[in-house]
């Protein structure tokens, strides 16, 4: 039975794309019954799971670097203790997973070696890039520090005998296309196409921060006080677009993916606003349930969605 190790460094929890691609994926590798998992993440585990399979899970310290934390607070960074590295030679990995390789490349690099001297195991690291990095950047006002930053990113990569990526743009010769997927059994079409109210609703799924363009959606909302706009998700931007929303514009939260996909069906119109999109998991979704999606023409996403005639 092949052995893995996931090393998140952000919440597995959290209410974005890249938390609910791996809660998938763990959960569809522990319903496969033929994998050994361990999890190392930040908020560590909820017995959410299933009761298939092996699972371990070890809750960890992060923290943030004081100059790019107040611009970019949810950009965590992993420690991990002598306690934790003992249980990891224990366990002994197959595979050793970085989700957004950043500081967890090099902890990555130290178990791996840690297994070969002190184990049977050479595991192999691998990488998820889910981001645009240069829109980031932007967005979060870290241009004092692009360059250090870019160098980092380039090294803590070279760490990594292999890099998956969601973004079709990236270098093949470098990264490997992973295709997401969605679950059908949750999010599938409605029988029959109507109207769901007499104005439309526009649904917006997305992590409540600036690369996300909510300043698009909140100008559009004005602009159409008959239409409303539905939004899910949580994160940093919250408490600002409740001041600046205007009537038609609703907060909903973070919900599961069974009201999400209801939520899906019961609208017109789903809104990708981000110009920084890469593969948006809200995007498959939004088609899966048969809801004609509008994008940004920028990013990722312009070349999965043909232009408008």
């Amino acid at each position: 039975m092949p052995k893995y190790l996931f090393l998140i460094e952000p919440f597995l929890y959290d209410s974005n794309g890249v938390s609910v691609c791996y809660r998938n994926l763990i959960r569809a590798m522990i319903r496969d019954s033929s994998h050994s998992i361990m999890i190392i993440s930040p908020d560590g585990y909820r017995d959410d799971f299933g009761e298939n399979g092996e699972l371990e899970s070890l809750r960890i310290q992060s923290f943030g670097l004081p100059l790019i934390f107040f611009t970019y607070p949810s950009l965590k960074f992993i420690m991990l203790s002598y306690p934790i590295v003992r249980k990891v030679l224990h366990f002994q990995p197959d595979f050793i997973h970085c989700v957004q390789p950043g500081f967890c490349s090099f902890w990555a690099l130290l178990l791996k070696q840690a297994c070969r001297l002190f184990g049977t195991k050479n595991p192999l690291i691998t990488g998820a890039v889910h981001t645009d990095t240069e829109r980031m950047i932007s967005c979060y006002n870290l241009q004092l520090v692009r360059y250090p930053f870019l160098c980092y990113l380039k090294i803590e990569r070279s760490i990594c005998d292999g890099l998956l990526t969601v973004d079709h743009r990236k270098d093949p010769n470098k990264f490997v296309l992973w295709k997401l997927g969605v679950d059908d059994t949750l999010f599938y079409p409605k029988q029959q196409y109507e109207m769901n109210s007499l104005h439309g609703t526009v649904i917006v799924v997305a992590r409540l921060a600036p690369e996300k363009n909510f300043n698009l959606v909140i100008e559009l909302a004005q602009i159409l006080p008959e239409v409303t706009f539905q939004v899910f998700g949580d994160g940093p931007l919250r408490k600002t677009l409740q001041r600046k929303a205007p009537h038609n514009f609703l907060l909903q939260g973070s919900v599961s993916q069974k009201k999400l996909a209801q939520a899906y069906r019961a609208s017109d119109v789903s809104l990708v606003p981000g110009t920084g999109e890469c593969h948006p998991l809200s995007l498959l979704e939004s088609l899966a349930c048969g809801t004609p999606v509008v994008v940004a023409n920028e990013g990722g996403t312009e070349a999965l969605i043909p232009p408008f005639p």
